[in-house]
């Protein structure tokens, strides 16, 4: 059987019979019992044996609650549809007399300027297209709905002369348009709207401080339309905070406030159950102690400090949270953890979950036993048909942070790791690192870049089982690159494309901002010869248990 779908109390389903050389279609309708009407000796009952599934190497672990001391201030074309369709209907050895219309959507995607033949008619537009494919002899008429979509990939460089731009993040503006957050002139934060065709609407500049580095790491659209982002100053051990909440109508700051300690800000997530916003970062001790997690609510508005919700964690000497997700009353967490005294060779990929008040239901480090030395820091992770989807970066044969490899991760919502695929992106990526990972509708895109040599930018796409599907490189210029480690959202699926924000730098070092589209398949435009494809293996993540049924 190829694939099969339920419709309220009935299985549908599809498949192929094969004698020799040559094979039949196989269509079905049972019910949600595996019946189908009349005496059918094609049905039989199945055996089953079932086994407890034990993961041996999902290793669980403690994060340490550090207690709460002060609070601190603040498509390929389709075929011609009228080709041939045999309609040899056998059902359970009794010929088809009656039969309901077989009904099939599907999806084209063309370019501007491009047409499709429908049924004897050419479209040029988007739409949507039913056609009729007519019964032959005693088969059933087939009804194809085509969604027909303009491919309005774009790629954009965006920066003024003799000064440094980047593209930070890009965001769903809630209304059909998207956001882009960036830096202008190495001092500033930049807030852009643009249409799905790349049409810029408005940008705004914004400074709190001169002369100082600003990031935007997350924005978020909150309850009333507001834009609510955090962000970091400075660089290194003299790295503060910042979270603001900005009008996008009347392009006013509403409240803007300086967090008082040395942390970068990593995102921002407004809480369902009060409409005020928790704030994550990594806390760098002032008394020199080791980093910790820490989570901080926010009053939504006036950005003050709400006292009672710091919680601080800490596992070992190397704990830094780079996503944190809200799923109704969880929240889940990947980063780089650390097995207790083993230092940089016990980093693994954290998840942990978390209730709304901060307290840890799970926490687990994956891929990997306390006896091997490894560097494996998570970056991103989704929630995807009610699975957790991750991925990381790094060596799983040492601690050789110049030759790395990109894991894909699932994992149950409880942290039981289900399977790992481990990826090389062939020659000229040596030291590729993975950061950002969205699901689209046939599997999950990754987005990442090499961090040394030609820092050019990546995406590969696998199936939904993490197998992979292609890879490309972005290379426009001397270094193509995402601005890792400060923001969130540098990839979104949105409207049946990809967009994505990074920066390009020139042979003197200048800077310009990238904003880009493309669809599903990787591909902008016609022929853009910036992109190219990569010759990326797929190979078994040796320590990761086999999921019963999907080996990888």
């Amino acid at each position: 059987m190829a694939d099969f779908i339920q419709q309220s109390d009935t299985l549908y389903l599809i498949g192929r019979s094969r004698n020799g050389l040559l094979s039949d279609m196989i269509i079905g309708k049972m019910d949600l019992n595996g019946n189908v009407d009349g005496q059918c000796g094609y049905i039989n009952e199945l055996d089953v044996a079932v086994s407890e599934y034990n993961s041996p190497l999902d290793v669980a672990h403690t994060l340490v609650p550090l207690g709460n001391p002060h609070d601190y201030g603040i498509v390929t074309m389709l075929s011609d549809p009228t080709d041939e369709i045999i309609n040899k209907q056998v059902f359970c050895g009794i010929i088809c007399d009656t039969c309901e219309t077989v009904q099939i959507a599907q999806t084209i995607e063309f370019y501007p300027g491009d047409s499709v033949l429908i049924g004897g008619t050419f479209y040029t537009q988007p739409g949507t297209v039913v056609d009729t494919i007519p019964a032959n002899g005693t088969g059933c008429d087939t009804l194809i709905t085509y969604t027909l979509v303009l491919d309005i990939s774009f790629l954009k460089i965006l920066g003024r002369g003799n000064s440094n731009e980047s593209a930070l993040g890009v965001y769903d503006a809630k209304d059909g348009n998207l956001y882009v957050s960036g830096t202008v002139g190495g001092d500033s934060l930049a807030i852009i709207k643009m249409t799905p065709s790349g049409d810029i609407i408005w940008s705004d500049r914004i400074n709190f401080v001169d002369n100082q580095t600003e990031y935007i790491s997350e924005m978020i659209v909150d309850d009333e339309g507001m834009i609510v982002g955090s962000g970091t100053l400075g660089l290194g051990n003299l790295s503060g905070g910042f979270v603001f909440r900005y009008n996008p109508m009347t392009h006013s700051m509403l409240c803007a406030k300086r967090i008082a300690l040395k942390c970068q800000i990593l995102g921002v997530l407004q809480k369902p159950n009060t409409g005020n916003y928790r704030i994550y970062l990594n806390f760098n001790d002032p008394l020199g102690g080791p980093n910790r997690l820490l989570k901080w609510d926010v009053m939504k508005t006036t950005g003050d400090a709400i006292l009672g919700t710091v919680n601080r964690y800490a596992v070992d000497t190397a704990d830094i949270i780079r996503n944190l997700i809200l799923d109704g009353n969880k929240m889940y967490a990947c980063g780089g953890y650390a097995f207790q005294g083993q230092g940089v060779g016990g980093t693994r990929h954290g998840l942990s979950r978390f209730d709304l008040d901060g307290n840890v239901e799970w926490s687990r480090l994956s891929y990997a036993d306390a006896n091997t030395t490894q560097r494996l820091i998570g970056h991103d992770l989704i929630l995807d048909d009610q699975h957790i989807i991750s991925i990381y970066s790094g060596d799983d044969e040492g601690i050789n942070a110049d030759s790395t490899t990109i894991f894909l991760q699932k994992s149950t919502l409880d942290g039981d790791l289900m399977w790992v695929r481990k990826f090389d992106l062939g020659a000229g990526f040596s030291n590729e690192i993975a950061e950002e990972v969205v699901s689209v509708a046939d599997g999950y895109v990754l987005m990442g870049r090499n961090r040394s040599g030609s820092r050019d930018l990546f995406f590969l796409k696998t199936d939904k089982d993490g197998h992979l599907i292609w890879a490309k490189m972005l290379d426009i210029a001397k270094d193509d690159f995402a601005n890792i480690g400060h923001d969130q959202s540098q990839l979104l699926a949105f409207d049946n494309g990809l967009y994505f924000a990074a920066s390009t730098e020139d042979a003197s070092g200048q800077s310009d901002m990238i904003i880009g589209r493309m669809n599903l398949n990787g591909e902008i435009g016609v022929d853009c010869h910036d992109i190219q494809s990569l010759d990326a293996t797929e190979t078994s993540a040796s320590n990761a248990p086999k999921h019963p049924g999907n080996p990888p």
